[in-house]
């Protein structure tokens, strides 16, 4: 299958996540083998208040996910920025904000 083709099926598999939500940890992992990460998360993050929660996630370790959502996210250094320079309904990555190199 090309590229664009598991892109496509990807993006099908994402809206029918739409009509039965319980597929999403099999659509997480999808979208981390296509994007040949680690681990995926939909999740929310209140840069306000500073707490948050994952929803649902794949290849995580559930124990460093609680730890973060509880400990970390409080120091998490790029939620405000993200919250200042994101824009309702466009994608942000930490890449934006600062590059890898």
């Amino acid at each position: 299958m090309s590229e664009v083709e598991q892109l496509s099926a990807l993006i099908g598999a994402i809206y029918d996540t739409t009509f039965d939500p319980a597929r999403w940890t099999s659509v997480l992992e999808k979208v981390t083998k296509f994007m040949n990460g680690k681990a995926s998360q939909l999740g929310l993050h209140n840069a306000a208040s500073r707490t948050g929660n994952a929803f649902y996630s794949w290849g995580d370790d559930p124990k460093y996910t609680q730890l973060y959502f509880e400990r970390y996210i409080k120091i998490n250094p790029i939620l405000v920025p993200f919250s200042l320079h994101g824009k309702i309904g466009e994608p942000i990555s930490n890449s934006m904000l600062m590059p890898y190199e």
